[in-house]
């Protein structure tokens, strides 16, 4: 079995997949917890591509998806405020 270092999968590349997809399920229900979800994972996802392409680990693909959703998340909440906020300031 291999176990050197460049077979390896990004944790930080994995935990922004999992933030993302959470994210995205948890805006349904409740949008706060979504964004911030959404935050977090997107600096993991950044992290995890910056170590992948130092480190030459694999995850980048993961870490991709994981920035993806964390930015879909976090668009979604700020179209929301933004909705929000034009329905209570017209008349």
């Amino acid at each position: 079995m291999n176990t050197s270092q460049s077979t390896k999968r990004s944790g930080l590349a994995i935990a922004s997949f999992v933030l993302g997809v959470a994210g995205l399920l948890a805006s349904l229900v409740y949008l706060e917890l979504g964004f911030m979800f959404g935050i977090v994972g997107g600096a993991f996802g950044i992290a995890a591509l910056v170590t992948v392409k130092r480190e030459g680990s694999r995850g980048a693909g993961f870490a991709t998806a994981g920035l993806i959703f964390c930015l879909l998340t976090v668009t979604a909440y700020l179209f929301f405020v933004l909705w929000l906020l034009i329905r209570l300031f017209t008349v």
